[in-house]
């Protein structure tokens, strides 16, 4: 039962593969499910097939190998071959074979096999499309494509698959009986990097393939100073984001430590937090190494059981109080080194104070943005300059910042600003030349250094973020030219910043530009304008004062 849940791996990762290469997924899946198919299967069976013989390998498991063809009558045609007899280096003695010989093993599990094969099936799926008509291409190009590369794959890709499991398997199983320490901290070391490609399921079918074979498996208890140092990383983001208040984080943090510390799943982290700040990895190698040290020093830890190393499944690692001391020091190491040294770039915490700021803004300050028929008793608009009209101080309208064309929130790139999680708004993807522009009377409450986003506080109390492209921060300034600051009073349509849209392009960014509202609590309904062709004087958010 144990086998059943990577079993149709290698289906699974074929058809993702064979997705990736763009090509028909389900031709790289049936290659796959050929090779586990009872009759291939059962080909192995020596007391059912006179043609098969078996063996044991040096890891313990069984080699089979099958007679499909006798060549006999060809030797008998053209006796020259039988005189075919020489020695090649690493290979040994070559001679010209009686029969064709198929190496048969269980696929069941095995990674490499797909991987393999996908890349060869896409060159001959491609090929035959560029040669049969297009009319039949449907029929035709995944049927030859299946009987070119299933044989290839039983015959070469299979077999030359599982002599790279043997050999990593065995090199790895050297490297820990003659260099434990090492071992122990290669281990957890390489797993990041391997996580995030999906290429650890080759280690974890290893690991299985150990358990099966000699009944435990020395892998696993280092691995696990992998993932304790990983939920380490995510802890401390956790404490930083409670720590600044950022809401956001701690939410994504805390779901992610939550799925890693009791259910041994590292993705919700790595997906979530750690390949979107690139300062994490260095502080949670520095905790896989510690725990692989100390590990390593206590002679490694071994189990029984193929588990996902979590705080559940610690009781199955023997010695556990070995096991147990590793994970420990791997994940408090990368959680005091993320608290200390923080896991954001001097620019991204300026974003997210700013943002902080921004959202927390009035929090204090009473609901007035009344309309303009209020009663003259309403308490006036908190901090709104004397300078300001009347009729700035009763305008909840926004014009767009920028000339260009106005898309929806939720086709922003940036999951904080689609999901609306800063606010209500719109997006402006820019035209050529566009400069931004105030998009109402107010006074610049955030102005980045870097000219890449703006704060303004209205006149009539609503406070808007501009954010200028998606990422822009990472450009340190580079095409942004600045004409206000923190604290300047501008009017509607006043120059904010000019932008090299170019530099911004080429540096791999969206140019695209959201505009939201980041104290919708005080108001009513806040209404964006349809998407469509806008120019600076034209209305993109229409805000309601909220009711009494």
């Amino acid at each position: 039962m144990w086998r059943a849940v990577f079993y149709f791996l290698p289906a699974m990762v074929a058809y993702n593969a064979s997705k990736k290469l763009d090509i028909d997924p389900w031709v790289g899946t049936a290659v796959i499910l050929s090779l586990l198919t009872p009759n291939f299967i059962g080909l192995s069976n020596a007391s059912s097939f006179a043609e098969t013989t078996c063996e044991q390998t040096s890891l313990g498991t069984e080699q089979c190998v099958t007679q499909i063809a006798s060549l006999e009558p060809l030797l008998s045609a053209f006796p020259i071959l039988s005189k075919i007899d020489f020695w090649l280096p690493l290979i040994g003695r070559v001679t010209f074979p009686h029969s064709i010989s198929l190496q048969l093993a269980d696929y069941g599990g095995q990674v490499f096999v797909p991987l393999l094969m996908v890349p060869l099936l896409a060159l001959v799926y491609r090929g035959l499309k560029k040669i049969i008509p297009a009319n039949v291409q449907m029929v035709f190009v995944p049927f030859i494509s299946f009987i070119v590369i299933m044989p290839l794959t039983a015959f070469l890709i299979g077999p030359l698959s599982i002599w790279i499991g043997n050999g990593l398997g065995g090199g790895l199983a050297w490297l820990n009986g003659h260099a434990p320490i090492l071992f122990a901290i290669i281990i957890p070391i390489i797993y990041p990097f391997l996580v995030p490609l999906g290429l650890h399921w080759p280690l974890n079918a290893l690991q299985l393939a150990n358990i099966a074979s000699t009944g435990s498996d020395f892998i696993q208890g280092p691995m696990g100073a992998w993932n304790f140092a990983c939920f380490g990383a995510t802890a401390g983001v956790l404490f930083l984001s409670i720590r600044d208040r950022d809401t956001d984080m701690r939410q994504t943090a805390s779901g992610a430590l939550a799925a890693g510390l009791f259910g041994g799943i590292s993705e919700p982290s790595l997906y979530g937090i750690h390949l979107r700040f690139k300062r994490i990895y260095p502080l949670m190698l520095t905790g896989c190494v510690v725990g692989g040290l100390v590990i390593g020093i206590g002679g490694g830890a071994t189990t029984n059981t193929f588990v996902f190393t979590s705080l559940l499944t610690i009781p199955v690692f023997s010695p556990m109080a070995v096991y147990g001391l590793g994970i420990a020091a791997a994940f408090f190491t990368a959680f005091l080194m993320v608290v200390f040294c923080d896991y954001r770039t001097k620019e991204q915490k300026a974003e997210a104070r700013a943002k902080k700021s921004l959202l927390e803004d009035d929090a204090s300050a009473p609901a007035t943005a009344a309309a303009p028929a209020a009663a003259p008793a309403a308490a006036p608009v908190a901090e709104a300059a004397p300078e300001f009209s009347d009729e700035a101080k009763a305008d909840l309208t926004l014009t767009s910042p920028m000339a260009g064309t106005t898309v929806a929130l939720s086709d922003v790139a940036d999951e904080a600003f689609a999901a609306g999680a800063l606010g209500p708004g719109i997006a402006v993807s820019p035209a050529a030349g566009a400069v931004v522009v105030a998009p109402c009377d107010g006074k610049v409450s955030v102005a980045f250094p870097t000219g890449h986003a703006y704060g303004i506080k209205s006149a009539s109390g609503v406070q808007v973020l501009i954010h200028i492209g998606m990422d822009t921060v990472k450009l340190e300034g580079k095409g942004f030219t600045p004409r206000v600051a923190k604290g300047d009073v501008v009017k509607r349509g006043d120059v904010l910043a000019e932008v090299d849209w170019d530099v911004i392009r080429e540096a791999g960014y969206d140019t695209i530009t959201p505009m939201v509202v980041t104290n919708k609590k005080k108001f009513g309904e806040i209404t964006p304008a349809a998407p469509g062709p806008v120019g600076i004087t034209d209305t993109v958010v229409t805000v309601s004062p909220k009711e009494a």
